[in-house]
């Protein structure tokens, strides 16, 4: 009887610990299993941490940037808006102004601190504060220096000076210009070259360091990004394309025919589009060419003009054209619907002669003239294309060849063939009433001219077989 309670006792003695060990299991595996969703929460959490006040910086940086953009538009209104202190912004009429010592933006404080460094020249830091977490601030700063450039600029173009001149292989002259960063686009007529770059990284010393002869005779140029885009007489590439990536090696890698064997004579591009003028002929002579890939252009649309297309500018959905046609100088094209171009609006000048060159900006377009029976400038509000209103106009004393328009659309920079001042600015800041505040006498007429806003800057090509490219700067 001892011996079988001792077998009995020893079987549940087994058992309490076979059950014991099984219960440590549990405990110890629901202890590691806490430990891990522990961590993975906290990972979690800290993660959309991390990402909340990435976002957050990254919106600071945003209107800290447009804080400094906020106060160069208040400068370009007028310099002495930017007075010292500590300033708030807001807008009035789409307008930028300071109003009070700080602005805010959601959880975003806003303070733009200005300083004096000269007479013309102020220091202008923008602060953005914000509450990161409870126990942390967030603080972006950005800086820059802003200069009253209105007043150099309004004393310096009033006595302009040719500060560098280069004269181009071969003796044709210059036909047409543009410039872009360190570099200006040369097209001459008939010559070889007749393709050519210019690094003017240095006003001063301009070099030639790439040419090209191109088949035909190019007649105008326009350049965008890493191509330039050239009419031509050509019959089978009336529109030519240059890939200018590498100016040490320009390479033609695109062109298109136009229907007829009429001459390019004016080119504009904007977005995926190039627009050509031509000459008078059977066929059309305003066309639309798609330039999404410049190396296989494809034809777009067309339109007959009734004479010859000069210059064009495009403003938004109008293509404005200097044309030769006896009672539409000025005509006005419809190109939002290219498949169906319309003309909707035109202009004739009661005095006779030709439209030479074009440029606008906004709802403006100054038109250049020319011929045996007048000459001059002739400035437009087109807020209603299809009604031209003519504002102002300037008689040039000669062909005006080419328009740049400059210094935040308030001089007109004009090429003209006139034998004692080749060169004219105009100042254009009151359009019904422009005026000459500038002149240069040239040895030869200007056919092409380009303004360069950032090396406040006129590059020139010219008729002179020894200065075919001009560089003309303010005292």
């Amino acid at each position: 009887m001892k011996q079988e309670l001792s077998q009995s006792m020893k079987k549940e003695l087994l058992v309490i610990k076979k059950n014991g060990f099984g219960l440590i299991d549990v405990i110890l595996a629901s202890s590691i299993f806490a430990l891990i969703i522990t961590f993975l929460v906290s990972a979690f959490l800290y993660g959309e941490e991390s990402t909340t006040l990435c976002g957050k910086r990254a919106r600071a940086i945003l209107l800290a940037e447009e804080g400094l953009e906020a106060a160069r538009n208040i400068r370009d209104n007028n310099f002495v808006n930017l007075s010292d202190g500590t300033h708030g912004l807001t807008t009035s009429n789409n307008i930028w102004e300071f109003s009070g010592n700080y602005d805010i933006t959601d959880i975003f404080t806003r303070q733009i601190e200005i300083s004096t460094i000269d007479e013309d020249t102020k220091e202008i830091t923008s602060n953005i504060s914000w509450q990161q977490n409870p126990q942390r601030t967030g603080l972006v700063s950005l800086a820059t220096r802003l200069t009253n450039w209105v007043k150099t600029t309004i004393a310096d173009w009033g006595n302009p000076f040719q500060e560098a001149i280069l004269d181009i292989p071969a003796g044709n002259d210059g036909a047409k210009i543009q410039v872009q960063g360190d570099y200006a686009y040369v097209v001459k007529e008939g010559s070889t070259p007749d393709f050519v770059i210019m690094n003017i990284s240095d006003p001063t010393n301009p070099t030639m360091v790439s040419s090209m002869n191109l088949p035909g005779s190019p007649t105008n140029i326009s350049v965008m990004g890493n191509y330039a885009y050239i009419s031509s007489t050509e019959n089978s590439q009336e529109l030519q394309i240059i890939d200018i990536s590498n100016s040490l090696s320009p390479t033609i890698i695109g062109s298109y025919d136009t229907t007829g064997g009429a001459d390019g004579k004016g080119v504009y591009v904007n977005g995926s589009y190039a627009y050509l003028t031509r000459s008078s002929s059977k066929d059309d002579e305003f066309f639309i060419i798609n330039i999404s890939n410049p190396a296989t252009p494809e034809f777009a649309s067309s339109l007959d003009l009734g004479a010859t297309g000069m210059e064009l500018v495009v403003l938004g959905d109008y293509a404005y054209i200097a044309s030769q046609h006896l009672f539409q100088e000025l005509q006005v094209i419809a190109i939002n619907n290219p498949s169906s171009l319309v003309i909707v609006g035109s202009y004739n000048p009661i005095t006779f002669g030709s439209s030479l060159s074009i440029a606008g900006f906004g709802d403006t377009v100054v038109l250049g003239w020319g011929g045996w029976y007048g000459t001059g400038m002739l400035i437009f509000n087109v807020s209603s294309p299809a009604h031209p209103n003519l504002l102002g106009t300037f008689d040039a004393g000669g062909d005006i060849n080419d328009i740049s328009i400059g210094k935040d659309n308030t001089y007109a920079f004009l090429a003209t063939n006139n034998t004692s001042k080749e060169l004219q600015i105009i100042d254009i800041s009151s359009l019904s009433s422009p005026n000459i505040i500038g002149l240069l006498d040239l040895s030869s007429s200007l056919n092409g001219i380009a303004y360069h806003p950032d090396k406040d800057r006129v590059f020139a090509v010219s008729s002179s077989n020894s200065e075919e490219f001009v560089i003309i700067a303010p005292q």
